[in-house]
C-alpha cells in the first residue's frame, strides 16, 4: 500500500522482528538476540522517541504563509489524520483517531500547538467519520459508543466548545431512540447551522440520510435501499470515499450523495449510484448510477465536474469533464478515455480534491499518496485541462495524504499522516502561501 511494490505498512519493519540464525556462532545467536529483543531494541525505541520528539508546539515557523509540521505526542500510540479545517481565527482543527478513539489537535494559524483532547476522555467513542465541523468556535463530528444499557454500538454527535475546550455529547435520542448500529460515514454543515449526515445502518444495510439541528433535533430523516439488487468491491467503511459534495443547482446548493450496497458481486452488476439531494426537504432530485466510482469530485456547475476515478486499479483524473446520462436507464456515462491516468498515486488511499482561482484562473488542485510514499499535490488549469506543475511533501519517512482545504489568505493545506521509525503514526500538516500557488500556476 505504500510502494510500488505493494508492500502493506503490516509488511514494514516492527519490533522483534529479528531473524533467527543472524549470528555465525550457533551457541551465541540464541542468548544475543534474547538480549536485543528484551533489553536494546526496547531502549533504542525509547531513546528513539527522545530524539524526534519536540514539544506540541515548534518553532520558527515563516510568517508569510508557509509552514511544514509534524506533531510528536512523545509516546507508543497512533495518531492517524482524518480530516482538518480553517477556524474562525486563521488557525486549524484537526481530527484524527488515535488507537481507534477520536482525537482533536488545535493549532494557530501558524501551525503552532494550542491544545489537543485528553484520549482517556474520549476513551468511550471509537471510529469517527472523517470530517470535522466548523461553527464558529464550535466544532463536531460523529463517530460511536457503546451503550452500557444495550450493548450495541450508537451513533454519537460530540461537540467541543472554545475557550475552555469543553465537550458535551448532542443528545440524538429524537432520532436514534430504538436504532442501534449507525455507521457515520459523511457529514457537511450548511450555513445556518444544521448538518447533513449520511450513515449506514449496518444491521439492515440501509443508507440513512438525516438533516440534524445544532442541538441534535430533527429537521428531517429519511431512510433509503439505495443500490439494493448492485454490488460493489468496495465495503461502505472505505475511507478513500468522500460521499458528500456540494452542487449548485438553479441558484441553490443542493448536495450530490454517493452511495452503494456491498453485495454478492457474483449475483449482481456492479454499480455505484450518485443521487442529488435538495437538503431543505430532503427530497432526492435524482439518481443516477455508474460502474465504478469517484473517489473524491468537485462540481463547476450542475452539469461540468472535475474527479478522480478508479480505472482498472489506477487513479484517473477528469478535468471539467461534462456529465452525460443515459436518460432511459439512468446510467452515467463515463468515458474512461478521458481520464488522465497517475499511474504513481497508490488506488487504495484516498485522494483529495479542491478548486480555487490563482492569477485569475479557476484551477483544481489534487492531493494523494504516492507509490514512493510521498504526498503528491496536483495543479491543473480548468479551462485547458492541462497539468501546470506538481509538488511533493516528504520523501525521508513515509507519508500519505489526508486532507486538502483553501485558506482564508489564498493559500493550500495539505494535511497527512506520516510515520516516525515505520511505526507510529503522526499528524502532518503542510501550508503553502499565496505566493506559492501563483509560482505554480504561473502567467
Amino acid at each position: 500500500m505504500i510502494t510500488s511494490k505493494k508492500k502493506n505498512r503490516s509488511q514494514r519493519s516492527k519490533p522483534g522482528m529479528i531473524p533467527d540464525c543472524a549470528y555465525p556462532q550457533a551457541d551465541k545467536k540464541c542468548w544475543d538476540s534474547g538480549v536485543l529483543r528484551i533489553f536494546i531494541l526496547p531502549l533504542f525505541v525509547v531513546f528513539f522517541l527522545f530524539l524526534v520528539s519536540c514539544k506540541p508546539r515548534t518553532q520558527g515557523n515563516d510568517p508569510t504563509g508557509s509552514f511544514s509540521n509534524i506533531y510528536d505526542k512523545r509516546d507508543t500510540s497512533n495518531y492517524t489524520a482524518l480530516d482538518v479545517k480553517q477556524t474562525t481565527d486563521g488557525g486549524y482543527i484537526i481530527l484524527a483517531m488515535t488507537d481507534s478513539c477520536p482525537y482533536l489537535l488545535r493549532v494557530d494559524k501558524y501551525g503552532d500547538f494550542v491544545w489537543d483532547t485528553d484520549t482517556e476522555a474520549l476513551g468511550d467513542y471509537f471510529e469517527p467519520a472523517p470530517v470535522v465541523l466548523v461553527s464558529g468556535t464550535e466544532y463536531f463530528f460523529f463517530c460511536n459508543v457503546i451503550r452500557k444499557e444495550t450493548k450495541y454500538r450508537h451513533l454519537a454527535l460530540l461537540k467541543f466548545s472554545e475557550p475552555d475546550n469543553s465537550f458535551i455529547e448532542v443528545d440524538l435520542s429524537s432520532f436514534f431512540l430504538d436504532i442501534a448500529n449507525i455507521v457515520p460515514m459523511d457529514a457537511k454543515i450548511m450555513s445556518n447551522k444544521d448538518i447533513i449526515l449520511l450513515a449506514l445502518n449496518s444491521l439492515h444495510y440501509r443508507v440513512l440520510l438525516h438533516r440534524i439541528k445544532p442541538d441534535g433535533k430533527k429537521a428531517w430523516r429519511r431512510d433509503y435501499n439505495f443500490c439494493i439488487s448492485c454490488s460493489a468491491k468496495y465495503p461502505f467503511l472505505d475511507r478513500r470515499f468522500h460521499f458528500i459534495e456540494s452542487i449548485e443547482k438553479s441558484e441553490e446548493n443542493y448536495y450530490n450523495v454517493h452511495s452503494f450496497l456491498y453485495e454478492d458481486i457474483a449475483q449482481y452488476p456492479a454499480c455505484f449510484e450518485i443521487t442529488t439531494l435538495n437538503p431543505a426537504t430532503g427530497e432526492l432530485v435524482e439518481t443516477n448510477t455508474l460502474n465504478k466510482p469517484f473517489i473524491a469530485t468537485v462540481w463547476h456547475s450542475s452539469d461540468r465536474f472535475s474527479a478522480a476515478y478508479i480505472n482498472n486499479d489506477i487513479v484517473s483524473f477528469f478535468i471539467n469533464s461534462e456529465k452525460k446520462v443515459d436518460w432511459e436507464t439512468q446510467q452515467f456515462q463515463i468515458d474512461s478515455n478521458e481520464g488522465l491516468e497517475q499511474i504513481e498515486l497508490l488506488e487504495d488511499k484516498p485522494v483529495f480534491i479542491k478548486t480555487a482561482v490563482v492569477n485569475g484562473q479557476t484551477i483544481v488542485f489534487f492531493a494523494g499518496s504516492s507509490k514512493s510514499d510521498q504526498i503528491v499535490l496536483y495543479t491543473y488549469s480548468v479551462s485547458s485541462g492541462i497539468c501546470l506543475d506538481k509538488k511533493y511533501f516528504g520523501g525521508t519517512r513515509f507519508y500519505e495524504a489526508a486532507g486538502l482545504i483553501k485558506t482564508a489568505d489564498g493559500g493550500i493545506e495539505i494535511l497527512g499522516t506520516t510515520y516516525l521509525a515505520s511505526l507510529f503514526d503522526r499528524i502532518c500538516l503542510f501550508k503553502l502561501s499565496k505566493e506559492e500557488l501563483e509560482n505554480m500556476v504561473g502567467q
